[in-house]
């Protein structure tokens, strides 16, 4: 197996690599080898479960705020969530973490943080389209779709959208709908299993661009429309996790990340 992952980086130019289909199709090629088409399903479960066990004490936290400063804080609990991964090199995660370091991750801050302009510009769209990450992150996505759903006095439709099929711990409709964003929100999939916004279907494209406002979380999302020309205003939320999204960004690794960016 590992002759021939080799064989595949030999045959790859890396000025021309587009990082989410490379690595996508490492994935899968390992996957057809092994004969197991979705070996994190059991890490997946378990970070579902570690998440929906601390979700009401988390969202009791939040809620004691008001306001600009409570959409701050869902967020920063947002994009905490994004450190729910088993997939960068360097990033090292245990879900013994989440259950003991939470609550002080939620004292962060972030090192770009867009969140003022995001809150202001939320007055204007009526249709948000939440393009999810991971298992077990998701789980805290339920506060942002809540929080979009109904702030600064408007009401608004979300779609929220997931995996077709499995890659890595990204999550599925099955775990979407496991920690109950389908009472929530309307579930889609992107019709693709590659890593962020590749392969994806003609059905998801023309739901991206029904929506006034995208919300994009994790790294692969957004190294799949950080350079697109969009018509529509993004809104990333992520972790650096690795040195290239890092240096995109002009930041370091382990930064939290609220990117508002308007056409």
């Amino acid at each position: 197996m590992y002759r021939e992952i080799m064989d595949i980086l030999a045959k790859t130019d890396p000025k021309t690599i587009h990082l989410p289909i490379f690595t996508t199709e490492i994935f899968h090629h390992v996957y057809k080898l092994t004969g197991c088409a979705d070996p994190y399903k059991e890490l997946k479960d378990e970070s579902n479960e570690i998440a929906l066990s601390l979700l009401p004490a988390v969202a009791q936290k939040i809620h004691s705020e008001k306001g600009f400063q409570r959409f701050r804080k869902v967020i920063l609990t947002s994009i905490l969530g994004n450190l729910i991964d088993f997939g960068p090199g360097h990033h090292i995660f245990s879900l013994d973490d989440l259950k003991t370091e939470f609550f002080e991750w939620m004292n962060q801050g972030f090192e770009i943080d867009d969140s003022k302009e995001l809150y202001e510009w939320l007055k204007k769209v009526d249709k948000i389209l939440i393009l999810g990450d991971n298992a077990g992150e998701i789980a805290f996505d339920n506060l942002l779709i809540d929080e979009l759903s109904n702030s600064n006095g408007t009401m608004r439709e979300i779609t929220y959208c997931v995996k077709q099929g499995p890659i890595a711990n990204d999550a599925l409709l099955v775990d979407a709908k496991k920690v109950g964003i389908d009472k929530r929100a309307k579930l889609i999939t992107t019709g693709s299993d590659y890593f962020g916004v590749e392969k994806v279907s003609k059905e998801f494209w023309e739901e991206f661009n029904m929506n006034g406002l995208i919300i994009s979380k994790g790294q692969s999302n957004f190294k799949s429309l950080w350079k697109k020309s969009l018509d529509k205003p993004v809104a990333f939320l992520l972790r650096t996790k690795c040195p290239g999204v890092a240096k995109i960004l002009g930041v370091d690794v382990n930064k939290n990340i609220c990117l508002f960016k308007v056409p």
